[in-house]
């Protein structure tokens, strides 16, 4: 099992708002290794353990990844026309991995597509 080619091509995203993510697909191909066997996962990264399935969902989340965030929020700035910035201030270069939240629950970083409470 692999990631598949969209988060490439096409990024992600919620709430009508989307972000580029090759970084982290390239970060998560060195962390999981890339399939080697021919087709259409061939190189991409692996999923094989819950691990990996993991530390995919904590790499690509704005709640769980800094860099993200902040791309996730100029993506929202570029919609709303305001700068959304100050709201993830200082937290750019914080990620959880799964052996952070092994160690101890974390808090998690402000995400323009989650606000924690939803009807």
């Amino acid at each position: 099992t692999s990631l598949g080619p969209m988060l490439e091509q096409a990024g992600n995203g919620g709430k009508g708002i989307s972000w580029n993510t090759e970084e982290e697909v390239n970060f998560l191909r060195e962390l999981n290794h890339p399939v080697l066997e021919e087709g259409i996962s061939a190189g991409r990264p692996k999923i094989e353990s819950a691990v990996d399935a993991a530390e995919v969902i904590l790499s690509l989340a704005p709640e769980t990844n800094g860099h993200v965030a902040v791309k996730a929020w100029e993506a929202l700035s570029k919609v709303t026309g305001r700068d959304h910035g100050h709201l993830v201030a200082g937290k750019k270069n914080e990620s959880l991995r799964v052996k952070d939240l092994r160690a101890q629950p974390r808090k998690i970083i402000s995400s323009p597509t989650w606000s924690g409470l939803e009807d």
